[in-house]
């Protein structure tokens, strides 16, 4: 009787240490899931799914706190950041090859209420990208600075894909010689051989991407301003754009 009633309590013991184990192996999972905040994995087949500006800001923030980051995010409503001045997305030290790097789907939605007044260079709903992909997505609001690279949608592309993308707005540089654009302020390459583009207004300012290859650039409505002086005004009220790709290596000319 007292051997089955040790080998009951030892029983009882291992259950409890079990039990323990388990309990200490999810805490790290549910931590995280409660840190994070985020529907999704952040990958490729399963992207943070992002409804409200606190998923955005959320996202941006995890971005900007990794090197190259490749998180992958897709919108899955209309989102009003109510022009609250918004950071870019830009990685912590500033330098392009380390900027975002995943891929951001907006699954046709729009961000309105873009609204940045800066200083600095590289400014946009994206700051700079780096092999990142966005597409599908709509931005609508007011972007300026008095530094070089300024976009509606980024402000400039290292390398990488802008694909099915519209904005909407005013997007403006007082840099002497700064580089504005209703969907990106400049690329760093342009390559060999690329389509002919309609835009208004012969000058800097009228280019949606300068120094880089396009291709099927449309506008819309588009009421892009000449360059009246070096501060290199642009307004757009829409913009729509099919893709623009810079790749890593490419032939310049």
């Amino acid at each position: 009787m007292e051997r089955m009633w040790r080998n009951q309590r030892q029983l009882k013991a291992i259950c409890v240490l079990l039990i323990l184990a388990m309990t200490l192996g999810l805490l790290p999972g549910a931590a995280w899931a409660e840190e994070n905040g985020l529907a999704g994995s952040g990958t490729a087949e399963d992207p943070y799914l992002l409804a409200d500006v606190e998923d955005l800001k959320t996202f941006r923030d995890k971005v900007n706190a990794e090197v190259s980051s490749s998180l992958c995010a897709r919108l899955t409503a209309d989102i009003n950041l109510e022009n609250e001045e918004w950071m870019p997305f830009n990685p912590a030290s500033g330098y392009a090859t380390e900027a975002y790097a995943g891929t951001f789907d907006g699954d046709g939605h729009t961000i309105k209420g873009l609204s940045i007044n800066a200083a600095t260079a590289n400014q946009g709903l994206f700051g700079i990208i780096n092999g990142a992909t966005v597409k599908n997505l709509n931005v609508e609001g007011s972007v300026a600075s008095s530094n070089n690279y300024v976009g509606g949608i980024v402000g400039k592309v290292q390398q990488g894909t802008i694909e099915n993308c519209s904005f909407r707005g005013t997007v403006t540089t007082t840099k002497s010689g700064g580089y504005a654009g209703g969907i990106t302020g400049t690329t760093v390459h342009k390559l060999r051989k690329f389509p002919a583009v309609s835009i208004p207004a012969a000058s800097q300012a009228g280019q949606l991407a300068a120094l880089s290859a396009m291709q099927n650039i449309r506008p819309l409505k588009a009421a892009i301003t000449p360059a009246q002086s070096m501060a290199r005004p642009i307004l757009a009220e829409s913009l729509e754009i099919s893709k623009i790709i810079v790749p890593q290596s490419v032939v310049i000319i």
